[in-house]
């Protein structure tokens, strides 16, 4: 994964990124806990940025390992814990998600918000199923989103926002030819309007692979059934995943 969201983004990301945690969270829960019958259980949330999916979960009774590569998100993420009073049940780690290393096996496994894009290719996204599967109780569920390959054709915008201690310029652009988006976030921000202005500039590739490969390289990790979903019903497999913008997979022992 490309060095993104350091020190003089993480800040922006914390303040203004994470309502798609909050968005998923409950649904996400929801289905580990009908799939399993359990009301709570080690989750493993990878790309976990700030903390927040993690956090949501702790605060409904699940214990939290939380992997990112960024030590700045994950400092924010031991930030946002003692802000909620959920440090004993959470654990932030920096490492890559296809090396991490932990001693616990997990119940859940989630990664949101189109993270795996983010990955340098197919060899680092089956690297991770790998270790995932390797991690993962046998009645566990592994659960993750991505832009579909017609979802990154769509990745053309350009946005600005503005407000009194934040200048922020967004800018999206797919390139048919290697078939990938480059994402360019720049701006300046500050605590408030006594303090000085602090620049950030970040950009990331993103990558795109179709539902019958991603699948694929599930089984091959050792997963024994994976389907590709909606948000709204992950118990059932979409049809034409490759047309739907934003598919979640959904992949069992």
């Amino acid at each position: 994964m490309e060095s993104f969201y350091d020190e003089t983004f993480a800040p922006v990301y914390n303040q203004l990124f994470t309502g798609f945690a909050n968005q998923v969270s409950g649904p996400l829960r929801a289905y580990h806990q009908a799939a399993t019958g359990r009301e709570s259980g080690t989750l493993l949330d990878l790309c976990c940025g700030t903390g927040q999916l993690g956090l949501s979960f702790a605060s409904h009774g699940y214990r939290v390992i939380g992997v990112d590569q960024s030590q700045a998100m994950i400092d924010l993420a031991h930030e946002n814990a003692r802000h909620r009073a959920l440090e004993e049940q959470v654990q932030f780690i920096r490492a890559d998600v296809a090396k991490f290393e932990i001693t616990d096996t997990v119940d859940l496994v989630t990664c949101t918000f189109d993270s795996f894009n983010h990955l340098q290719g197919m060899q680092q996204l089956s690297a991770c199923f790998r270790r995932t599967r390797e991690v993962i109780a046998d009645d566990g569920v592994f659960i993750f989103d991505v832009h579909s390959i017609s979802g990154l054709r769509q990745q053309n915008t350009f946005s600005v926002r503005e407000t009194d201690d934040l200048v922020l310029i967004s800018r999206i652009g797919y390139d048919p030819d290697s078939g990938t988006a480059i994402a360019r976030i720049s701006g300046f921000d500050r605590e408030d309007m006594s303090a000085p202005w602090r620049q950030f500039r970040q950009h990331a590739t993103i990558r795109a692979w179709s539902a019958e490969d991603i699948i694929a390289e599930l089984r091959q990790a050792g997963f024994g059934s994976a389907w590709p979903a909606k948000l709204d019903a992950l118990g059932e497999s979409v049809n034409d995943p490759d047309q739907v913008p934003r598919l979640f997979f959904v992949a069992r022992p």
